[in-house]
């Protein structure tokens, strides 16, 4: 459970990062 969690801390950083370079 714990390594789920931190899968998906890391699909949603790596998701705000790419929206982060749409947006710019």
């Amino acid at each position: 459970a714990e390594n789920n969690r931190q899968m998906m801390i890391k699909v949603e950083a790596h998701r705000q990062k790419m929206r982060g370079l749409v947006a710019e």
